[in-house]
Parts: C-alpha cells; structure tokens; sequence
C-alpha cells in the first residue's frame, strides 16, 4: 500500500512560523481525502500499540509489585559491613542510615557498575575538551561518599566494638580490685572515652549523610 508520510513536521501548539503546514493539517486531509488508508495505516496500529503498550505497563506493575517490589526498600546489610544487618527490628534512626547507606550502594554498585567504573566515568568526563564540571563533581563527591561508608566507616566501627568489649571486661566483680577508688576511676575514665568516641563516630556518620543529601539530585542514570 502506498503511505506517504512526512519525515517531520511541527505541531500546531509550536508553528515555526505562522499558517505552517502541521501534523494535526495532515492528519485532517488524510482523514478526509484517503479514509480507509488512514485508518488501516494510522489508527489501526495506533490503537494496537496502545493496547500493547497497557498490557506491557500491566505486566510491568505486577512485576514491579509482587517480584521485584521496587516500593520496598530493602535494608539489610551485608555481612562484614559495618552495621550486618539480616533481620528484626530497627529504630527509625538506624532504619534511615540504612535506608541512605542502600541507595548509595545501589547507584554506585548498580547504576555506574562499581566503583572502579565510575572513577572511568569521572575521569573520562575530565579529558574531554568540554568537561561537565557540575557532574563531574557531583559524582566525585559521590563515590567518596561510597568509598568512606566501605572502607573507613568499617574501621571506626570495628574500633568501637573494641573500646567496648574492653570497657565490659573491666565490670567483672570478682576482680579483688573491683571495689577500689582507683578501678572506680579507671572504669569511668574508660566508659567516658569510649562513650565520646561514639559520639564522634555518629556525628561523623550524620555528616556524610548530610552530604550524601547534597547529591542525592545527581544520583540519577
């Protein structure tokens, strides 16, 4: 069947210039002059892609809903991470850390590939003759977000598990020295220190995550 159809044309709502020749112009004359061709040509396959196009979004949603739940997010941790985390409750607090420690680990592990693929990503953006700076240093900022949450985050955590496993062993009354005004002292003197030092790994944590909000715009594929 011989269709002609243009290769391009502009919409009516956006005329290049006034009384331009336009889709809805051409659409109208097919429809009037040729009505068979049209409809075989034109509404025809319109309406068997929409068909198809609904059933696609249907399946998609039962997938999305019942497999692949994108609604739920998911927060367990990894095993060997700082917080493995595989079950139970969690207070909100630490619900949120997870949360934001996931959707880092998923852009960058899942999105770009890994690290080592998004430090090539970054670093082809800087050799090319017109680099994105804005990106480019938003992605920067990003995978360091990840690398700190990997590797250092990991480190001060293990720290701190120390501090106190060392911190109980000093509550053992059968020590003869238990009761004395100098393992009172020591024992306080260590619960404090590692009491701060938590203070200080969780106000280290809530400042990557502030910046970890800084760039949440430029998480995207």
């Amino acid at each position: 069947m011989n269709w002609k159809k243009p290769a391009a044309l502009p919409m009516r709502m956006f005329p290049n210039e006034p009384n331009e020749y336009t889709w809805e112009d051409w659409q109208e004359e097919k429809k009037r002059n040729e009505p068979v061709k049209y409809f075989i040509c034109e509404t025809f396959p319109n309406w068997v892609g929409y068909k198809l196009y609904a059933l696609d979004m249907w399946w998609y949603k039962i997938k999305s809903r019942y497999w692949v739940k994108h609604h739920l997010f998911d927060l367990r941790q990894p095993k060997g991470s700082a917080y493995e985390y595989d079950w139970g409750y969690q207070e909100p607090s630490e619900q949120i850390l997870f949360a934001c420690l996931n959707a880092l680990r998923g852009y960058v592990e899942g999105n770009r590939n890994g690290a080592e693929s998004l430090q090539s990503f970054i670093n082809e953006m800087k050799a090319s003759d017109d680099p994105p700076i804005p990106q480019m240093e938003c992605e920067q900022k990003i995978l360091n977000l990840y690398l700190w949450f990997r590797d250092d985050l990991p480190k001060l955590v293990a720290e701190l598990e120390k501090r106190q496993e060392a911190d109980g062993k000093l509550f053992n009354p059968k020590d003869k020295d238990y009761f004395s005004q100098e393992s009172k002292d020591t024992r306080g003197k260590a619960v404090r220190e590692t009491f701060e030092f938590e203070q200080e790994v969780n106000r280290k944590v809530n400042e990557k995550l502030k910046e970890l909000i800084d760039v949440r715009e430029g998480m995207w594929t």
